[in-house]
């Protein structure tokens, strides 16, 4: 699949990978000029700046596509956020994944997990721990884990000495 997306986006040219991409994004920009504002065109031309290692364009041109969408998308805020982190700001990437809890299509534990998963790479263990804890209690409620008849069965089954 990954070789598919490289050959898609013409990341092969003669041997040269970054030639392909610097290629493919000045065709989406020359592409962009003709139909300015055209969403997937601004999606296509982002992750190719992401691609590229060109971090501020990508921002800027995913902010652009943010400010033309109803609601914030898992899609647009997980890139901008990966970007962000790319570059070493440290809030300003799990704020962008908060601003999807904002909308109606969001799955809430997915964004808490991808924070966690965020913060752990930042090396924020506490607060990535906080963050995994929201998304466990989103996705299985507020009891612990240990609450079902089926947990019983295997702690009786399973005493924990033995994992010890």
């Amino acid at each position: 699949m990954r070789m598919q997306m490289r050959m898609k986006i013409g990341t092969k040219i003669k041997g040269n990978p970054k030639k392909g991409l610097v290629m493919r994004v000045a065709k989406l920009e020359k592409a962009l000029m003709e139909k300015p504002g055209d969403q997937k065109l601004l999606w296509k031309l982002a992750v190719a700046y992401r691609n590229t290692g060109e971090y501020d364009r990508a921002i800027e041109t995913l902010k652009e596509l943010e400010g033309q969408m109803p609601h914030p998308t898992a899609k647009v805020a997980v890139l901008l956020a990966q970007c962000l982190k790319a570059k070493g700001d440290k809030e300003a990437a799990p704020a962008e994944l908060e601003k999807l809890l904002e909308s109606p299509t969001t799955v809430p534990g997915a964004v808490y997990a991808y924070k966690g998963i965020l913060k752990e790479e930042l090396g924020e263990i506490e607060e990535a721990s906080e963050e995994m804890e929201k998304a466990r209690q989103v996705a299985f409620g507020k009891t612990t884990a240990l609450s079902t008849p089926f947990d019983s069965i295997f702690l009786d089954a399973f005493p924990w000495k033995w994992f010890n």
